[in-house]
């Protein structure tokens, strides 16, 4: 019986990986007998140095992996966000064992409502550069403005374990900390009843105000919420190993994302984010922030191109959104449910102050970063949004440890027709405005005429497809509007969200 040596930082939530690599390995090669070993790295030791001046890219991996070559251990775990691309692509003997959410997500003390009124600093704790230039830009439009007073929010530092970090914030050196919601997420699974800061971010979370940034707003660093095991690339044995727990389809993801590190930059000053969506079966990569030259892009990989002639008309229904529909609110009565979660469709509801009063005191979500930022405005806390994929992109955090949000729990607010399909598959939907078709001839004639046809919601294909040519390829995002383009038998191309089409489309 051989004994496996599986190295990993000092921490709990490194502990967890290393036991998640143990679990798998066990299943496949279980006549081994395993042993973890935990060790502090640089980035452990060093906690008074600012990560903005460290030049090593490995800060908080490269001990770990040293033991390999050393023959001290014969397998190191690491969070692969962690792993500079140099070294991540200096060898092959990596295996990609699970991801967790990839969202960053801002931890509040519940009083920060309070001190936004007064007028006082909002005191953000975080250490990367990529958080502070995407994170304190959206909270600046996102956080409520309260008695007509926005939000003055400051920068401090923040160095620690996930534990350390939540125990400043609940101890009141900060009001509000950015934390990677997959660490978290694996931290509440943990059972270590003598273990005090774990006990601590457990019993408090559930008091703090939540919110959750948007991927596309708030890319997250690339390869955030992989695990990764590594073999010494001379062990052939130990690398045959953790091949065998290889998800090769991850892998594929974290090359991808990891690429984008190679090509713009990478270790603790790196200001960008690489994030992967998996979207109708089609999965695409995006990337966006600033470049080691302090240059600004976005890019979209993988987006499809459907227009083999340029010169046959190409119908945007962006360009017409105010010409399809008139737009009637509602008047809606809420049944009040204790924990109550509201997923808010359309930004118009936030001109609806009578449905604002009725939900003020849920758990409010929205489809994209407009409806946030309207009801921002108006005084709500917002949780998190869609990024205008579509609901069914929340599923898995909604369910995932930090919120557990049950399906009875949630109600939809949007318009007549999408109740009633979201009602049809199980949901409390509430219909709040109408939608009722203009039929206006500019809109119409613009659609006889054209070879391509993007849809930005399914009610225009709904209304509107009789005038498209029977030939034409359809175009939309995915989501909702996907669903049910494929349920009339059309099989469109799928672009990630609306703004991506138009980005392909400039």
């Amino acid at each position: 019986m051989n004994e496996i040596r599986i190295i990993c930082r000092k921490s709990t939530l490194s502990r967890y990986q290393a036991q998640k690599v143990m679990e798998k390995l066990k299943t496949v090669f279980p006549k081994n007998r395993y042993r973890i070993i935990e060790i502090s790295t640089k980035g452990d030791i060093h906690k008074d140095v600012p990560l903005t001046q460290v030049p090593d890219t490995d800060f908080f991996t490269k001990e770990v992996y040293d033991a390999l070559q050393s023959g001290s251990a014969d397998i190191a775990v690491h969070s692969l966000k962690d792993l500079s691309a140099e070294h991540f692509f200096s060898h092959g003997a990596f295996a990609a064992i699970e991801r967790e959410d990839a969202r960053d997500f801002v931890i509040f003390n519940p009083e920060v409502i309070n001190k936004i009124a007064e007028g006082k600093e909002i005191i953000i704790g975080t250490c990367s550069p990529r958080r502070e230039d995407m994170a304190l830009q959206f909270l600046d439009k996102a956080l409520p403005v309260i008695q007509g007073k926005k939000a003055k929010l400051k920068v401090k530092p923040i160095r620690g374990n996930v534990e350390q970090r939540f125990r400043k914030l609940h101890e009141r050196e900060y009001d509000g900390i950015i934390l990677a919601v997959a660490g978290v997420n694996r931290l509440l699974t943990i059972s270590e009843p003598d273990n005090e800061g774990l006990a601590l971010l457990q019993n408090y979370l559930p008091e703090k105000r939540l919110m959750f940034l948007p991927l596309i707003e708030c890319v997250p660093a690339p390869c955030q919420g992989i695990i990764v095991a590594e073999a010494d690339p001379g062990n052939e044995h130990i690398g045959r190993m953790i091949s065998a727990i290889n998800d090769e389809q991850l892998m594929h993801t974290a090359i991808t994302e990891k690429t984008f590190s190679l090509k713009y930059g990478s270790g603790c000053n790196q200001r960008f984010g690489a994030t992967t969506f998996l979207i109708q079966n089609h999965q695409f990569t995006y990337a966006a922030g600033t470049d080691k030259n302090g240059t600004a892009f976005q890019i979209w990989s993988n987006l499809s191109n459907p227009i083999v002639d340029p010169s046959e008309n190409l119908f945007d229904s962006t360009v017409f959104m105010k010409d399809f529909f008139i737009n009637e609110p509602l008047p809606a009565t809420i049944e009040k449910v204790e924990g109550q979660v509201f997923f808010i469709t359309n930004k118009k509801i936030a001109s609806q102050p009578d449905l604002l009063n009725q939900i003020n005191d849920g758990r409010i979500w929205t489809a994209g970063t407009s409806s946030w930022f309207a009801l921002a405005e108006k005084g709500l806390w917002v949780e998190g949004c869609a990024d205008a994929l579509g609901m069914e992109q929340l599923h898995s955090l909604w369910h995932s440890p930090v919120l557990s949000f049950p399906k009875e729990k949630i109600t939809i607010l949007t318009h007549e027709e999408a109740a009633q399909r979201r009602r049809n598959n199980g949901y409390r939907a509430i219909a709040v405005y109408r939608l009722t078709p203009t039929f206006q001839e500019k809109v119409t004639d613009a659609l006889k005429q054209a070879k391509y046809v993007f849809w930005s919601s399914y009610m225009q294909y709904q209304y509107y497809s009789r005038w498209a040519n029977s030939h034409a390829v359809h175009l939309c995002a995915g989501g909702e509007t996907a669903n049910q383009l494929k349920k009339h038998g059309i099989e469109p191309v799928i672009f990630p969200t609306i703004k991506s089409f138009q980005e392909w489309k400039a």
